[in-house]
């Protein structure tokens, strides 16, 4: 009786200093994923109102909106899918329109769809999470505008039929 306790006990014992090896990596996983959580103090995720279909190389406006539950000033950061660039405004007060103009371009971007994304950042570094609105911009028809500019080139009686 006594072989088997002590049996059990240095199994009992094995156990206890395996399982954080064997089963550690899931647990770090589970725990990291349970420390990620929405900041409380952290502005409300921008409202993007705009057009949500255009056409390429033509200004648009958009509007973005944050409110910080502090109150505290924010600045937005914009980004477009169509530019590798990032626009940061100015600090302004919780609540304030930032006012966005954009015109689309498939320069950097050669296939839809489009989109614009933001997030608020207020004075105290708390960011909150980004929002994007997805835009709708047919691509142009290089092909069918440069078999039509030639043969305007060819047959310019055709502008006046046009």
């Amino acid at each position: 009786m006594q072989k088997m306790i002590k049996i059990f006990i240095v199994a009992l014992l094995i156990v206890t200093f395996l399982m954080p090896i064997v089963i550690g990596h899931e647990n770090k996983n589970v725990i990291q994923m349970s420390i990620v959580s929405i900041d409380p103090e952290a502005p409300d995720p921008p409202t993007i109102t705009g057009p949500i279909e255009g056409k390429l190389n033509i200004i648009y406006t958009y509007e973005i909106i944050s409110e910080d539950p502090q109150c505290d000033n924010i600045c937005y950061t914009v980004m477009c899918s169509d530019l590798p660039l990032i626009y940061k405004s100015q600090y302004c007060e919780s609540g304030h329109v930032l006012v966005y103009n954009h015109s689309w371009d498939d320069f950097y971007q050669m296939e839809p769809p489009y989109f614009i994304t933001a997030k608020a950042t207020d004075c105290q570094g708390h960011e909150s999470e980004w929002s994007s609105i997805e835009i709708s911009i047919p691509k142009n028809k290089i092909i069918n505008n440069l078999i039509l500019d030639r043969l305007l080139i060819r047959f310019p009686i055709l502008k006046f039929l046009i």
